[in-house]
């Protein structure tokens, strides 16, 4: 098993298997030997990553005739702290938690995959696409100046949502937005450590809208400490939400449960206190109040509930909606 980043380590692996070396010379594997598992020394994260080549994209043919889209990552890491995201923990346990790769370079691999793939549309997969504003607005400034005609899929946090950055995005092809959001509850956004208010999350909400933007929104009802009147906010923020958006707002799932992510500050909190169950692969935990568990386990059971709830969002064929706008 390759240990975190796998460029490097899988060439040298494969490498060393195909010409009869010893592999446990390298660095950032994990093996069985015996019955007993080890690894060999951490390998540090790659510097630049402007220095690794392009993907190799023979499948991607298939694979856009089946999804509609290609998937490009232009950054690795995240600045944020969110307790239940296990991205800036994996990261940091091999070293920095940011890199970018620069704007030229961006654009450079979406021109190969327009001129010479025919691709239109793209899903930009990094943990926060605008996490600089600058270099973001850099590189739609170039899909721009390229001529690149794209539809394209972002993340980002509510607080880098600015009216002026993200109308030069969508100038460049910006078509879908996913943003998390997490809560409609202020205690929930604290225990998460999101770092934002209710109020930023609606502001963020309401740009996106006038933009004419479509909103893929992260969600989470329910962790071990969400009360009734937690609850019942969410409640009141959906409905909001529902208002603002309208029809340019994908389905939430009013059941979502937080994961206690390998890695994350949630599972060490969870696992302190005796209250993880199951382990990595069947990990659970038990809803503190009552009437929420109640409340839990009755929308997990009942479809005809959730069904009804859900038509606050209709999901018809809206994952494909952006590729067409």
């Amino acid at each position: 098993m390759v240990l975190g980043e796998g460029e490097i380590t899988f060439y040298e692996l494969v490498k060393a298997i195909f010409g009869d070396k010893d592999w446990r010379r390298i660095h950032g594997v994990a093996y069985r030997e015996e019955g007993e598992i080890k690894t060999t020394p951490s390998r540090s994260l790659v510097k630049d990553l402007n220095s690794l080549p392009f993907p190799v994209r023979d499948n991607l043919p298939r694979i856009y005739e089946k999804t509609g889209a290609a998937s490009v990552i232009t950054s690795r890491g995240c600045y944020a702290s969110c307790s239940f995201c296990s991205v800036v923990p994996f990261y940091e346990k091999f070293g920095p938690k940011i890199r970018l790769r620069d704007p030229e370079n961006v654009v450079d691999e979406l021109e190969v995959l327009v001129k010479e793939y025919k691709i239109e549309n793209v899903i930009f997969c990094d943990a926060n696409f605008t996490i600089s504003k600058e270099r973001a607005a850099k590189i739609a400034t170039e899909i721009i100046r390229r001529k690149l005609k794209l539809r394209y899929a972002i993340e980002s946090r509510v607080t880098e949502v600015d009216e002026r950055l993200f109308r030069l995005l969508k100038e460049s092809g910006l078509r879908r937005v996913f943003l998390g959001l997490e809560s409609g509850s202020q205690s929930m956004l604290d225990r998460f450590r999101k770092g934002v208010t209710v109020e930023q999350n609606l502001k963020a909400l309401e740009i996106l809208s006038k933009l004419d933007l479509y909103v893929s929104p992260g969600f989470i009802m329910f962790d071990d400490r969400t009360s009734l009147e937690e609850l019942q906010e969410n409640a009141k923020f959906l409905k909001i939400v529902r208002r603002i958006m309208r029809d340019k707002i994908r389905p939430i799932d009013i059941t979502t449960k937080l994961l206690p992510l390998s890695g994350t500050e949630f599972e060490r909190y969870l696992k302190e206190r005796g209250k993880y169950r199951g382990d990595v692969f069947r990990f659970n935990y038990k809803i503190e109040d009552p009437s929420v568990r109640f409340i839990y386990y009755f929308l997990k059971v009942s479809g005809t509930i959730v069904s009804s709830l859900k038509k606050l969002f209709p999901r018809k064929d809206w994952d494909r909606k952006w590729l067409e706008s």
